[in-house]
């Protein structure tokens, strides 16, 4: 995880992640969940995969939240 900053129009938590290319592509209907690893606060992002025929989230794009 590079970043993480509060959205204070939506009430959510915006995270800037860098992938190497082995785990890409990531697919727009994959699901991202802010996991505590420690005590500490240390952060992770946990990605549950998505569809393998949706399409891939370009690089720099934004993985949309589920209503």
């Amino acid at each position: 995880m590079i970043g993480k900053t509060l959205d204070p129009e939506h009430n959510r938590t915006m995270v800037t992640i860098q992938m190497d290319n082995q785990f890409a592509p990531i697919r727009k209907d994959t699901e991202a969940i802010l996991r505590t690893k420690t005590i500490a606060g240390e952060t992770y992002v946990q990605l549950t995969p998505g569809t393998p025929h949706t399409p891939a989230v370009p690089d720099g794009g934004l993985l949309a939240r589920r209503t």
